[in-house]
């Protein structure tokens, strides 16, 4: 549900249900790694009180996590990557034995240094620096941000303190250990597989043993020489600039410029990513406040002379109202006032002409390039949406709107300020109803009428077209072999390898149960793939819902869960056996709920809102990559 609208829609989504859209998901916990978006559950009922008591009690969708939860598991975030390269004990012994020799006979920096600390009582928290928590803050400078010493990496270093101090030292011993786990240039062995795999046949990725777990043990550990070369290099050789604020920063002598903020983004980039064009400075405000509004933070705001359109900061909302300089580096032999004083590093023109550091495309894609929850803005929709507004043809608009791919809450939003313009401002920006406001419950009913009447008329009969991926351009046919689709033409689009998957799993399916039941196929994508109304992925051809199996030969009608007494557990193993062996295309996930239909190789997601129907969520075939198409580069994608 659009949270801009602080009203519930049970009514409106039983109308949904009762009108063959039983697969609406909520699939925040599928999209756990891009930024969930609060949304309203849907009150699916289940089925039959004569249910198998075994089924029933195994058929449990993940409840959906509150706010709290998903804050909590932040701190846990990067321990939980590095346990599964490396428990926590062996990760030091590799990192200690990989360097065994060079910091050991390398000239470290010498102190004294500073000491961390956490002043709230609640957070207690003192950690005195080393010399290798420097030295590796050096690196650290050199492989994140090139080696200069500025406001902008005074900053992430800050970012880099407050997390360490406020949230993750329970996961780490030491400072560099931290920073090492966190940055992909500093990690002795690439944590990410992904980034294995691109990198593995070219000549500067090298093998460091072993292979990731399953199902990616074909991919080699390893990591790319110029990181193992900067993790090797000696505190004399790294650029004087980021020795420099190394020294500085674990010595108390860089003013904290951010607050409490622990996390950062190039919020510049992610717009340019989704909207294929640099923001204007109120569009970027605009989107970085919204994107930490979607990850539950608060944006810092502008700072003077810092340069947020490369890193926005933002501080998390559970530490929101500790004061500012709760975390404080303490001066070696100071015992309270944290010194602001004014420091110049000296230049090394002679060192700095001899490093030279190449920023190639080793950077990871952003790891949760997010769906964000934005506010209503005109200037969002194209020229011909609008044209058709100021022509008075709201109709006109609703299926232009539709047909470019926004979701049905954006063309309800579109409508409704459009008749209100006196809640818009002069740049289009749209006010929220708030629930305090004169006139609310009308003004709620106003925007329902506009969803449930023009909006859903239109969306039912216009065609989905106009998508961003001219990659999604099979048609999953009506009905074939051991299959058949309940849904219209314009929802059935996917990938030629995900057809391929699906006619090829039902072909044995027919080959096992030839008088059926027949495999019942709901939502695949809109051709050309893009938003996809109501839900928030089949965007990209890759995923498909699927009802469950019955007992009987009958074909699936509607409202089958996992907790019914038809409900075949025995055949729904089966079917999703041969989706997995289909020969075309890889599944990377299937959500599904009944937590007793279990494989010794295959783990199901029980995603909320999934005890009705299978998500299944094929790979992205390797060829698309090779050839560079518009094809998504999400992780959840990948395989």
């Amino acid at each position: 549900m659009n949270e801009r609208f602080e009203f519930e829609t049970d009514a409106f989504d039983k109308d949904l249900e009762r009108d063959g859209l039983a697969e609406l998901e909520s699939e925040e916990e599928e999209e756990a790694q891009v930024e969930p978006e609060a949304e309203d559950e849907l009150g699916w009922e289940m089925e039959s009180p004569e249910a198998e008591v075994s089924t029933a009690a195994d058929c449990k969708c993940a409840p959906k996590k509150t706010q709290k939860e998903r804050e909590a598991s932040i701190d846990a975030t990067n321990a939980e990557w590095l346990e599964e390269l490396w428990p926590a004990q062996e990760y030091e012994a590799l990192a200690d034995e990989q360097f065994e020799g060079v910091t050991q006979n390398a000239r470290l920096p010498s102190g004294p240094f500073g000491t961390l600390t956490v002043s709230e009582p609640s957070r207690r928290f003192s950690y005195a620096f080393t010399p290798d928590d420097v030295l590796w803050t050096a690196r650290f400078i050199v492989g994140e941000a090139g080696g200069r010493n500025d406001l902008d990496n005074q900053a992430v270093i800050w970012a880099m303190l407050n997390r360490y101090a406020l949230f993750t030292h329970k996961y780490y011993k030491t400072f560099h250990s931290f920073i090492r786990a966190y940055s992909t240039p500093l990690q002795p062995v690439l944590r990410s597989w992904g980034a294995a795999k691109r990198h593995m046949h070219k000549p500067d990725f090298v093998r460091t043993g072993g292979s990731y777990k399953p199902p990616h043990d074909n991919i080699p550990k390893g990591q790319l020489r110029n990181f193992l070369n900067l993790q090797q290099r000696p505190w004399e050789k790294l650029p004087a600039p980021a020795r420099a604020l190394a020294l500085n920063a674990l010595s108390a002598k860089v003013p904290n410029p951010i607050g409490n903020a622990s996390e950062f983004g190039s919020t510049h980039v992610y717009f340019r990513d989704r909207h294929r064009r640099n923001p204007s400075d109120e569009e970027w405000r605009h989107f970085t406040s919204t994107y930490a509004r979607s990850k539950g933070w608060q944006w810092i705001g502008p700072v003077s002379g810092l340069n947020q359109k490369k890193n926005a900061f933002f501080v998390q909302s559970r530490v929101a109202r500790l004061p500012r300089g709760t975390v404080r580096v303490i001066p070696a032999g100071g015992a309270g006032r944290l010194e602001r004083e004014a420091y110049e590093y000296e230049q090394d023109a002679e060192l700095d002409q001899q490093f030279e550091w190449r920023e190639e495309e080793y950077e990871d894609d952003c790891p949760d390039c997010p769906e964000l929850e934005e506010e209503f803005r005109l200037s969002t929709f194209p020229e011909v949406v609008l044209a058709a507004l100021r022509a008075g043809n709201e109709k006109e608009a609703i299926k232009r709107a539709l047909q470019a791919g926004f979701t049905k809450e954006d063309v309800t939003d579109l409508i409704f300020f459009w008749r209100h313009p006196e809640r818009r401002d002069a740049a289009g920006t749209g006010r929220p109803i708030a629930k305090q406001e004169p006139g609310y419950e009308k003004l709620k009913k106003e925007w329902l009428d506009i969803r449930k009447g023009p909006v859903e008329s239109g969306d039912s009969k216009s065609p989905l077209t106009g998508g961003q991926h001219p990659e999604v351009n099979a048609l999953m046919p009506k009905q074939g072999v051991g299959f058949y689709c309940r849904m219209p033409d314009q929802r059935r689009w996917a990938l030629p390898e995900t057809v391929m998957a699906l006619t090829a799993a039902a072909a044995r399916w027919f080959v096992k149960y030839p008088n059926g039941p027949r495999i019942v196929i709901s939502d695949l994508s809109k051709k050309g793939g893009g938003p996809f109304s109501p839900h928030k992925s089949h965007q990209y051809g890759l995923d498909v819902d699927i009802r469950l199996v019955r007992k009987d030969d009958k074909d699936t009608s509607g409202g089958l869960t996992c907790a019914a007494a038809d409900y075949s557990r025995e055949r729904t193993r089966e079917l999703i056996t041969l989706l997995r062996g289909n020969g075309v295309v890889g599944v990377k996930d299937i959500g599904f709920c009944d937590r007793g239909v279990t494989f010794p190789d295959f783990k199901l997601s029980p995603w909320s809102g999934h005890h009705n129907h299978l998500h299944v969520r094929f790979c992205l075939p390797a060829h698309y990559q090779a050839l560079k198409q518009r094809t998504p580069k999400l992780p959840s994608y990948r395989c």
